[in-house]
């Protein structure tokens, strides 16, 4: 038997074939079909696309309105970190050859950068180019004077919601090449322990670009369903005040 349906809801009796084809029949069928529709049928099924519509695909937000829409909870050490969790370095996602580091040194050089290659002619390392580190504004042509920064640290991504995540999406939280603010290349003295290292936006600030790293933050947390705290989203909120938060920013949702 045929039917006739919307979402989750299907009604088989509301055929209108050769045995019922009578005008107050039809007029009856589709009298019910409407009250039908309009009712929790179809309701269930535009709630069904509400919520599917926020995973897996891009938004363009003003960067003031992505901070807006970040949940705020306190950080979380229920769960023990461990860094090894996000196997940073150890995914060739895309089967190039190519770790994390050289991807993001590939990416981010400003010129044609050197490349080195196996025998098979596999690119296997970034041995030159031109960088800018642009959270002290310092270049460089050497590219051992970088390190590749998760702008949200690793720790951070933990206490604020990543520690309740499966293996599969630490690891790309790890090695996350699909926006750009989410792995930086940076001087190793910017990313040491003395500076950034695993602090969040209210215990520091890079010395250059602040309303740049605060809008990739944000950016970062929202796209991977990142809670922060009151301390960050008072720092945050005060970095995108004015034309800093008006920026527009196209941010792709991580599903989960």
């Amino acid at each position: 038997m045929g039917s006739f349906g919307r979402g989750r809801c299907v009604f088989p009796w509301l055929l209108i074939g050769p045995h019922n084809h009578t005008r107050p029949v039809r007029f009856l069928q589709f009298f019910i079909l409407i009250v039908l529709l309009i009712s929790g049928c179809a309701s269930d099924e535009i709630n069904e696309n509400e919520i599917s519509s926020t995973v897996g695909i891009s938004q363009t937000l003003k960067f003031r309105e992505v901070l807006n829409l970040l949940r705020v909870n306190p950080e979380t050490n229920q769960k023990p970190y461990d860094a090894e969790l996000f196997k940073y370095g150890d995914t060739d996602e895309d089967g190039d050859c190519l770790r994390a580091r050289d991807e993001v040194l590939m990416r981010d050089s400003l010129v044609q950068p050197v490349l080195q290659r196996n025998l098979n002619g596999c690119v296997i390392k970034v041995v030159g180019g031109e960088w800018l580190s642009w959270y002290d504004n310092v270049r460089t042509k050497d590219p051992q004077d970088l390190q590749i920064d998760h702008l949200v640290s690793k720790k951070q991504a933990w206490v604020s919601g990543a520690s309740d995540w499966n293996k599969e999406k630490l690891e790309r939280f790890g090695n996350d090449l699909g926006f750009a603010g989410s792995l930086v290349a940076v001087t190793t003295k910017m990313n040491g322990a003395g500076e950034k290292g695993s602090k969040d936006p209210s215990e520091w600030l890079p010395p250059e670009n602040k309303c740049k790293f605060s809008q990739n933050y944000v950016a970062v947390k929202y796209r991977w369903g990142l809670a922060i705290d009151n301390a960050e989203l008072q720092v945050l909120a005060d970095q995108l005040a004015g034309h800093c938060g008006d920026q527009l920013i196209e941010v792709e949702l991580v599903p989960n």
